[in-house]
C-alpha cells in the first residue's frame, strides 16, 4: 500500500516526468538544464528574464505553441520568429516595443497578441492578414488611431484598449465596427478623437 501512495505521490507532484500532454509551460533555463527533444516543448517562458532579444536556439522549437516573453527589454523582435509556425500564443507584456511587431503579419496563425504596457502608437493595416487572431490586448499604449482593417479579422473576439483615452464618439464607432467582439476602452473623454 506504501509503494502504490508512494508512486500516486510522484505523479502529482512531478507532472514534469509523467505528464503526457502538452501544458507544460519551461522556463528557459530549465531547458538549458534537461536533456530534451525541441520537438517536443510546446510552451516556453522568458518572463522576467531581462532580455533585450531572444536567444537564437529559441528558432528550433518548431513545434512551440505559446510563447512567454513578458516583462522583458525587449524593442524590437527578429524576423525568425515567423520561423515559428505553430505559434498561436505571444505575450509580450511590460517590454520597451514602440512598434508593432511587423513579424507578426506574416504569422497567420496566432490566436493572442498581448502588447500591454509598451509603448506603441501605431497597428499596421497588415494586421487584417492575422486572419484567425482572437485576442488583442494593447491596453495602457499611446495608441491614437485604430486602422479599418481590425474590422476584417473575423474571428475576433477580445479587444483590449483600455488605458487608452478616446472620445464617446471613437469608442461608438468601433463598439458598432465590432459589433461581436467584447472591445474594452477606459471611460470616454474629449481628449483623443
Amino acid at each position: 500500500m506504501m509503494k502504490w501512495l508512494f508512486g500516486l505521490c510522484l505523479l502529482i507532484y512531478n507532472p514534469v516526468v509523467f505528464a503526457q500532454d502538452n501544458t507544460i509551460v519551461f522556463k528557459w533555463e530549465e531547458l538549458l538544464d534537461i536533456a530534451h527533444d525541441p520537438d517536443t516543448v510546446y510552451h516556453i517562458s522568458f518572463r522576467k528574464e531581462g532580455l533585450t532579444a531572444l536567444p537564437n536556439e529559441l528558432f528550433e522549437y518548431k513545434n512551440l505553441k505559446s510563447l512567454d516573453i513578458s516583462k522583458n527589454n525587449i524593442r524590437e523582435l527578429s524576423d525568425s520568429l515567423a520561423s515559428l509556425k505553430q505559434l498561436r500564443n505571444i505575450n509580450l507584456e511590460r517590454n520597451k516595443l514602440d512598434k508593432f511587431p511587423l513579424v507578426f503579419c506574416r504569422m497567420m496563425e496566432l490566436r493572442s497578441i498581448n502588447l500591454g504596457l509598451n509603448a506603441i502608437e501605431n497597428i499596421p493595416i497588415c494586421i487584417e492578414g492575422i486572419k484567425h487572431l482572437e485576442n488583442l490586448l494593447l491596453y495602457d499604449n499611446p495608441i491614437s488611431a485604430i486602422p479599418q482593417e481590425i474590422s476584417n479579422l473575423k474571428e475576433l473576439k477580445y479587444f483590449d484598449l483600455s488605458g487608452i483615452r478616446f472620445s464617446p464618439e471613437f469608442q461608438k464607432i468601433w463598439i458598432d465596427r465590432l459589433p461581436d467582439v467584447r472591445v474594452d476602452f477606459d471611460a470616454p473623454c474629449d481628449c483623443m478623437k
